[in-house]
């Protein structure tokens, strides 16, 4: 502190000189350089975006990425494909219910029926496609729709008609038009969405997940067995307790599962 000064600042040893001879200080040191004052995308990062989006490099998700290979059996059941034909089948046999009641003005024939099922049990790559156009850029001649379930909706229009063209005076679905007011007729899209999800999630977990939680189950028995006599402490609390087996202790998580 110089004599008579501010005892609040101290001596600059550079006398007024900037430390930094007009480099940004921030940049000192050689640390990394930002763009706009912000952590901008680099130049360099540009590859990124090249990237496949089937390459699990590019995944946003480690579920889609690192774990693809564990969560690849739950694709069938847990993906977006999946929910749409989930979707497609609640709609179907929505509008199966509603032909079938003495207050609705269609009648659908056990042809018409049989065709209208197969739009979902025949579901595909294709149709999982076509309602992602009809939801994000629009196609056959319907604009994009910027919503999910909306998609399903013109969807089955769209395979209505085609049923309808398939074959003159011999197509299970005489007149397509008439049937689309009643295509998802006084439904919500959460009165869609919650059924289908449970179609989905009751296979998923009876195909995937409980016979993976199976084999973990079976992998601690066989550690039971095998250490039914290897002592140690139990712990309460993270505190010593009444000795145990290591063996014991597997069978009470085996129990558990």
């Amino acid at each position: 502190m110089t004599e008579g000064g501010d005892p609040t600042k101290r001596d600059d040893p550079s006398d007024g000189e900037d430390p930094s001879d007009g480099e940004d200080p921030s940049n000192a040191g050689g640390g990394t350089e930002t763009y706009g004052g912000t952590d901008a995308e680099t130049p360099a990062d540009g590859w990124i975006r090249e990237l496949s989006r089937d390459d699990p490099l590019a995944a946003v998700s480690p579920l889609d990425g690192r774990y693809a290979g564990r969560t690849a059996p739950l694709s069938p059941y847990a993906s977006e494909a999946a929910l749409m034909r989930a979707r497609v089948r609640v709609e179907v046999e929505y509008l199966i219910e509603l032909g079938a009641l003495d207050a609705t003005p269609f009648d659908l024939e056990d042809a018409a029926v049989d065709a209208l099922r197969d739009l979902y049990e025949s579901f595909s790559a294709a149709d999982a496609r076509l309602i992602k156009r009809l939801e994000t850029e629009g196609a056959a001649g319907y604009a994009a729709t910027n919503h999910d379930v909306k998609a399903i909706e013109y969807f089955l229009r769209v395979r209505l008609t085609t049923l309808a063209d398939s074959a003159s005076g011999s197509s299970p679905v005489d007149d397509a038009e008439a049937l689309f007011p009643w295509i998802h007729f006084g439904l919500t899209s959460e009165d869609v969405n919650n059924l289908a999800q449970r179609l989905l999630v009751k296979p998923a977990v009876t195909e995937v997940l409980v016979p993976a939680i199976r084999e973990v189950r079976d992998a601690l028995v066989e550690l039971a067995h095998e250490h039914r006599e290897t002592p140690m402490l139990a712990r309460t609390h993270g505190q010593p307790a009444t000795p145990t087996t290591f063996g014991k202790e597997m069978a009470v998580y085996a129990a558990r599962l």
